[in-house]
């Protein structure tokens, strides 16, 4: 965010503006007429119950303490934003849930069975709060990961690939757009959500400016295939 502040902009592509009525083009979907008026932005304060971030008026920064804590409060397009700055993305759905289930058919990321110190989840009861005894919702991204925390033994939640945390603690936006559809999805559950929403195939949709301290977002990136080797020239 330092970054596209210093910028004082955001190029905004694949856009495409109208500027009369196209009566002959038909409106379907999350495509349809829409004015934007002189300061109608969508914001939020930053000194709202569950924001992680301050400014104090020249860059942003973390409030202390949260550094490795997801972040929330971000919407669809803030969190594709994001990605695409730092010339990443957000995965698709299929994406999510192989990297969450692995090439199996496993209902949670690190097997069939859920235990409430394996995920951060509304039958744990936030495990890190216990322990710590901090005023918050969320836990340290990879804190069940099989360590002992004051003579509390965690489970390792990894997915097959190695991901943390792909179910509970935040719902994760996805970058699918589809058709004739105007909300966008979401996978993995929440810290206030049951066994059932932390199912590797469990969706929740939003609106794509929906925010909130339950919803954050992971990103992904292509990966160049390596290049074959080159057979070696004859003698």
């Amino acid at each position: 965010m330092n970054q596209a502040l210093a910028a004082d902009s955001i190029k905004i592509v694949d856009h495409k503006v109208i500027g009369y009525y196209p009566i002959n083009e038909p409106f379907y979907g999350h495509k349809h007429e829409f004015k934007i008026t002189a300061g109608d932005k969508l914001y939020y304060p930053l000194d709202e119950p569950g924001v992680r971030i301050k400014f104090d008026g020249q860059k942003f920064t973390v409030v202390k303490g949260f550094e490795n804590h997801p972040v929330t409060f971000v919407t669809w397009f803030g969190a594709f934003a994001y990605a695409r700055f730092y010339g990443w993305r957000l995965p698709s759905e299929n994406e999510w849930e192989k990297a969450a289930r692995g090439t199996d058919t496993r209902s949670y990321p690190w097997g069939e069975e859920i235990y409430p110190n394996i995920a951060n989840y509304h039958s744990s009861r936030n495990l890190f709060q216990k322990l710590f005894g901090k005023d918050i919702t969320t836990t340290p991204v990879g804190f069940y990961n099989g360590k002992t925390y004051k003579d509390y033994q965690t489970r390792d939640n990894r997915s097959p690939f190695g991901l943390y945390d792909m179910a509970g603690n935040v719902w994760q936006w996805c970058g699918d757009d589809y058709p004739y559809v105007h909300y966008r999805y979401m996978r993995g559950g929440s810290h206030t959500n049951y066994e059932y929403n932390l199912r590797v195939w469990a969706r929740n949709s939003a609106g794509p400016d929906y925010y909130s301290m339950y919803v954050g977002f992971r990103c992904a990136r292509d990966v160049q295939p390596a290049a074959e080797e080159q057979p070696k020239s004859e003698q």
